[in-house]
């Protein structure tokens, strides 16, 4: 699975909040195996583009 490049916006948040070390372990997770249970993803519309959210 790929995954877009971040927003400068959304890497200053997740600074901010020193966050990136987790972003990271679950952006693994989700490339390696996107229905891994701890994520909570989910397919968002439209579905043919294969956009995924996840926590």
């Amino acid at each position: 699975m790929q995954s877009e490049e971040l927003r400068s916006d959304f890497l200053v948040y997740l600074k901010k909040r020193n966050l990136q070390k987790k972003f990271k372990k679950q952006l693994s997770l989700l490339q390696q195996n996107p229905k891994h249970p701890s994520l909570n993803t989910e397919i968002l519309k439209p579905k043919h583009l294969r956009i995924y959210s996840f926590r």
